[in-house]
């Protein structure tokens, strides 16, 4: 009976490994399969970062080009700008130096027509004198 027994019990102590070694695989099965779909999720991860790096790569280069457009526009009215101003300096000069050189002919002609009225009424002083 002793050995009944001791044999009852090793039988329990066998099924009882058994029962907690097949609950351990299970484990490991379970975890096996997190650990699968966890490596999955990641995966996925890496795939949508790799796909929004290269849209913000793209995006980022259409803003650089778009943002030299914008540069390249900015300076070309600037230098529309700088010519324009240039022009209504030139415009201003032109003007100054029309206004004097009428006014140097105003003068001219005046000076001419007084010289000619003075001379003429000199010539007319010297006739009427000759005459009397």
């Amino acid at each position: 009976m002793e050995v009944n027994k001791e044999m009852d019990r090793l039988h329990e102590t066998v099924q009882q490994h058994s029962v907690e070694i097949t609950q351990l695989k299970m484990d490991a099965l379970q975890r096996d399969h997190k650990i699968d779909l966890l490596t999955a999720k990641v995966d996925g991860m890496n795939l949508q970062f790799s796909e929004l790096k290269n849209t913000v790569q793209a995006e980022g280069s259409k803003s650089r080009e778009e943002m030299s457009k914008v540069t390249d526009r900015l300076w070309s009215h600037i230098e529309k700008m700088e010519a324009y101003d240039q022009a209504a300096a030139e415009r201003g000069d032109e003007l100054r130096k029309t206004k004097l050189q009428i006014f140097k002919e105003i003068m001219v002609g005046l000076f001419a027509a007084t010289g000619t009225i003075l001379a003429g009424s000199l010539g007319f002083q010297e006739i009427v004198r000759l005459f009397q």
